[in-house]
């Protein structure tokens, strides 16, 4: 009986050294991955003083204006002409055109849900029909429909078929904001912030790039366009894979009635997307690239996409200049975010260097406004709480008023 007695007291012993182990692992874990110990850390643990606190005295010799090409008013319509050309060819921007195919109300439709991707690229693939049954119930949701938009050539036999959700508010406040995901996931990662921009009144059209989603490409051998987003540019006028899309996607909300603004916000890939998009298409009025857009010049590492690579577009119009393109005309406005404590990249406060440069620009030959925005609030490659907050006061008090 002593034995077992001894026995039953080591168990407990070992349980609640065990249990006590769990917890305070769990307490590790949690303080590791809460953002403000989180930042603490990646601080603490920089081995590079020119990752998050200082600027590399090579980034800080170069002048910022010697970078801006446009200088008057013919040299930015001149610019933004250049790099229509580039993406459209001398058709231009296509703005009349219309999508291929308009899907209404796929949250009412009993087919949604079917062929759901599963496994670990899950994340990757994620389509608006597995997915819409979750925000049916969005507060403010008329309804969400999908744009089917196929970019086409003669001289490539396939299309390229791209996809965006258009989450209609039952109270609209006139503004269409575009969203534009980056790499390695969908728009569907960021539901929470369309969901409170859907609330707050705001229509809202969100996609992902190429590859992802309902944007993937399952024949890729024989869908060259796919292979656009990986730096192969094998078709005519490639970059209209990014951009038609959006585009038509804007001449749909503006001619439904409701609209009479566009704003867009990009994260990481999405951010460059954003950026060109603001230069070539001056109805956006609003333009917030989110940790993913830097000049050439002030680039380290990995901060780049092979779609930038694209020589024609390179040559057109560099970084800065599309900032000013983006930026300019009268009540337009880019705010740029990057993050200080970016894990991945576009770190530190080397976006301050041109801040001041495209900023006098735009002002003395646009007539905008621009700005660059540090969050140090996380040291994580996203759109933080504390940037959408901010990103959803400016569009309420600058567009949705209105």
């Amino acid at each position: 009986m002593r034995a077992k007695w001894h026995c039953r007291r080591i168990c407990v012993c070992v349980l609640d050294i065990a249990g006590a182990a769990l917890v305070f692992a769990s307490w590790l874990a949690a303080l590791y991955y809460w953002d403000p110990t989180r930042m603490l850390f990646k601080r603490a643990v920089a081995t590079d003083p020119y990752l998050y606190e200082a600027v590399e005295p090579r980034f800080r010799d170069q002048d910022p204006a010697a970078f801006i090409g446009v200088r008057d008013g013919a040299a930015l319509r001149e610019v933004r002409s250049k790099v229509v050309e580039v993406i459209w060819g001398r058709d231009g921007l296509p703005d009349s055109g219309l999508p291929d195919e308009v899907i209404r109300d796929l949250d009412k439709r009993r087919d949604s849900g079917d062929k759901c991707p599963s496994g670990p690229f899950e994340p990757l693939l994620k389509t608006l029909r597995c997915e819409v049954r979750n925000y049916a119930t969005w507060d403010n949701l008329a309804g969400i429909d999908e744009l089917r938009i196929f970019v086409r050539s003669e001289s490539v036999e396939s299309a390229f078929p791209a996809s965006v959700a258009y989450f209609r508010p039952l109270r609209a406040n006139g503004t269409l904001v575009i969203y534009q995901h980056g790499f390695a996931g969908t728009y569907h990662a960021q539901h929470r912030y369309l969901e409170h921009l859907v609330a707050a009144g705001f229509t809202v059209a969100a996609t992902s790039l190429a590859n992802y989603g309902d944007n993937n490409c399952p024949e890729r051998e024989q869908t060259p366009w796919c292979a656009v987003s990986a730096g192969v540019f094998d078709v005519p006028l490639p970059m209209r894979v990014h951009f038609t899309p959006l585009v038509k996607t804007i001449n749909f909300a503006l001619g439904e009635g409701s609209v009479r603004h566009v704003a867009m916000i990009g994260f990481s890939a999405g951010a460059w997307i954003t950026a060109v998009m603001a230069a070539v298409d001056t109805r956006i009025a609003r333009s917030y690239p989110v940790a993913g857009v830097i000049p050439f010049y002030l680039r380290r590492d990995k901060e780049w996409s092979p779609a930038q690579s694209y020589p024609p577009l390179i040559n057109a119009a560099g970084m800065l200049d599309l900032y000013v393109l983006g930026a300019s005309g009268a009540g337009r406005r880019q705010v740029q975010y990057f993050n200080r404590f970016d894990r991945c990249c576009y770190n530190g406060t080397r976006p301050l260097l041109y801040e001041k440069a495209v900023e006098t620009a735009v002002r003395e030959w646009g007539g905008g406004a621009f700005d660059v925005v540090i969050d140090e609030t996380h040291a994580r490659h996203k759109i933080s709480r504390w940037t959408f907050e901010r990103i959803l006061g400016d569009l309420g008090a600058s567009l949705g008023s209105q």
